[in-house]
């Protein structure tokens, strides 16, 4: 039996139908459907015992908003499955996406990894999906490196099979971001071979919408901070090779919210002050690093000199503005 876990907070009807849909018609029959409903409006939150309804392979859980992880972990704490797939309520899947990722979880591998395709409305990048394309074997060290550096595999949920008994870590509540990719890489230190299939099996949903993208700053991005703090302590036990890859992400990362803090002009020194250790203990390291490309660097230093620069200039408008008033 597989168990899918799908998480839904205030996700558009028409989306939810799309993305349930798609998991009815798989062509693999013996699943459960777990709708966890986060404390979603009563809208939402009666369409889905609706679809319960319909179907006797849905179940629906219900409970306060607590954020996605704490709805995942709720779908692993019900799942009766002996292989558990996540799938958020804004995507949707192929047919065979359950029997693909299966077939390649049952040759003696713990995981298995589908590609996918990104949706932006009308535009996406569909080649090769429904193809049967290659198959490649990695062991745990591969593994490793392809979540640091691989776009289609990545430290997602979505587009990987687990083995429940193989999970020994829930999902981190405290986390808002890349909370998935500390679960993947804690996940990683149980196996010894994982597969992927080169094929688009899981739509994902591109609205545009994304707090990383802006410049904003506040307390739940400030823990995308936090979570490549743990890979690095996971890639520190297990692939100390790349360790340095892993630092330069996060002293990336550091730079970036140290930049949307001053920018945003911010209050809150106790988060400010962990930027500011996380960088000095992160910047000498990687810029000295011989594995790190030159033009990183340069965009490093210039990341780093680029939110004072901008104030400068800013505070200069603001001056002339209030001689001018």
């Amino acid at each position: 039996m597989i168990s899918i876990i799908v998480p839904v907070y205030n996700t558009p009807k028409d989306y939810i139908q799309k993305c349930i849909s798609s998991l009815l018609t798989q062509t693999y029959s013996s699943y459960e459907i777990l709708l966890v409903d986060d404390g979603s409006n009563e809208d939402v939150a009666d369409y889905c015992d609706e679809l319960s309804h319909k179907d006797l392979r849905i179940r629906v859980y219900h409970q306060k908003n607590r954020g996605v992880s704490s709805a995942r972990n709720l779908g692993l704490e019900v799942a009766e499955g002996e292989y558990i797939a996540f799938v958020d309520a804004d995507d949707w899947v192929e047919p065979d996406y359950i029997e693909k990722l299966l077939s390649a979880i049952e040759m003696n591998a713990e995981m298995a990894i589908c590609n996918i395709c990104y949706d932006y409305g009308k535009d996406s990048n569909s080649d090769l999906i429904g193809s049967n394309l290659k198959k490649v074997e990695y062991n745990k060290s591969e593994v490793y490196k392809e979540l640091l550096y691989s776009k289609e595999i990545g430290g997602f949920l979505w587009n990987k099979l687990f083995k429940k008994k193989f999970i020994t870590k829930r999902l981190d509540e405290s986390l808002h971001y890349s909370e998935d990719y500390v679960f993947v890489a804690e996940y990683c230190r149980q196996i010894t071979k994982a597969i992927y299939l080169d094929s688009k099996l899981y739509h994902y949903r591109q609205d545009g919408n994304s707090a990383t993208k802006e410049l904003s700053y506040n307390s739940r991005i400030y823990t995308l901070m936090e979570s490549y703090k743990n890979i690095e302590r996971i890639y520190l036990e297990e692939l100390p090779a790349e360790e340095v890859f892993v630092q330069k992400n996060t002293l990336k990362i550091a730079l970036n919210l140290r930049a949307r803090y001053l920018i945003g002009r911010v209050n809150n020194k106790e988060e400010y002050l962990q930027i500011i250790k996380t960088i000095k203990s992160r910047i000498i390291l990687v810029l000295k690093s011989s594995k790190i490309p030159f033009f990183t660097k340069l965009n490093i230093i210039g990341t780093l000199l680029l939110p004072r620069t901008m104030l400068k200039t800013k505070n200069k408008v603001l001056g002339r503005k209030k001689k001018s008033g």
